[in-house]
C-alpha cells in the first residue's frame, strides 16, 4: 500500500492497558500473508507501557493516536473506527490475535461477492480461546 492509496483493511485496534499482549497483537497483523491494510491504535490515555511498546514498532502501515483523557471504552471505539481509512474495518482486540492467513481469507470472501453486495457484507470467524500463558482452551466456530 502506498501512502496515497486507500487500503483494502482497516485493523482497529482500541487499546488500554494492555501492554502484556499489545505485541504479540500487533505482530499478529504484521505477519499476515495479505500486506493491502493499514493497522489503526487509539491508546485510551493508557497507565501501563502500552504506548511504549506499541511504538516500537516502526512499520509504514501503522498509525498510532493517544486520546489526552480515558474517553472510556465506547467512545474509543468510535475514535478508532473514525481514524479508519480502509474500505472494509476490522475491529481486533488489543489483547486478541489474529489468525494466520485470516486477511487472505477475507479478502478472497470479498472479492467472490459484486460490488453491490460488498456494501452490506459482514464477515465473522471462528474464535480460539487462549489464556495469558498463550494455552488453547476453546474453540468457538462461526
Amino acid at each position: 500500500m502506498t501512502s496515497n492509496q486507500q487500503p483494502l483493511f482497516s485493523i482497529c485496534i482500541p487499546n488500554y492497558n494492555y501492554a502484556h499482549y499489545i505485541g504479540e497483537t500487533i505482530e499478529s497483523v504484521l505477519n499476515q500473508d495479505f500486506e493491502d491494510y493499514e493497522i489503526v491504535i487509539v491508546d485510551n490515555c493508557s497507565t501501563d507501557n502500552s504506548m511504549e511498546v506499541i511504538k516500537r514498532y516502526k512499520d509504514p502501515r501503522i498509525r498510532v493516536f493517544q486520546n489526552n483523557y480515558n474517553v472510556g471504552f465506547a467512545p474509543n471505539l468510535q475514535c478508532v473506527t473514525e481514524k479508519a481509512i480502509g474500505q472494509f474495518l476490522n475491529l481486533l482486540s488489543a489483547d486478541d490475535q489474529m489468525a494466520p492467513g485470516a486477511l487472505r481469507r477475507m479478502a478472497e470472501v470479498i472479492q467472490k461477492e459484486s460490488n453491490q453486495n460488498q456494501q452490506n457484507l459482514v464477515l465473522v470467524s471462528d474464535v480460539t480461546m487462549i489464556d495469558g500463558n498463550g494455552n488453547e482452551f476453546g474453540f468457538i466456530a462461526n
